[in-house]
């Protein structure tokens, strides 16, 4: 039997703790690439009644993302929005080439948290943290 092993050539980053966006509008936590060739979005919505969250993408090549623009359709896999119900979890792939990723909350009820996976790590194995 084959041994597939993705812990190894992984690393996780919080994207959003609990607390850090309100409802309403807010940036997540800036994402740094590099040293890796993927990025996943892991989230759980919150408890909303009827305004789901409205949630992007911003990448830029400037580490305090002041150079930040939304990230374009086709470099996005999946979606904030296709969500069923509340409590419900997700995921959403970024496929663009810009360093710095983060997510930002435009409007609706906060998601709960937003875990970032960097995938397929240049140097393996990646720490246990």
């Amino acid at each position: 039997m084959q041994t597939f092993d993705i812990h190894h050539g992984i690393t996780l980053g919080i994207a959003k703790a609990g607390a850090s966006i309100p409802s309403g509008a807010g940036n997540g936590e800036i994402i740094d690439t590099a040293g890796f060739e993927s990025l996943e979005f892991l989230f759980q919505v919150g408890p909303f009644t009827s305004i789901a969250p409205v949630v992007i993408l911003q990448h830029g090549d400037e580490s305090d993302l002041s150079d930040a623009t939304e990230v374009d359709a086709e470099e996005v896999l999946g979606s904030f929005a296709n969500v069923p119900v509340p409590l419900a979890v997700g995921k959403v792939g970024y496929i663009g080439k810009k360093q710095y990723v983060r997510i930002r909350q435009e409007a609706g009820q906060s998601l709960y948290i937003v875990i970032a996976v960097l995938g397929n790590a240049h140097t393996q194995p990646t720490a246990d943290i």
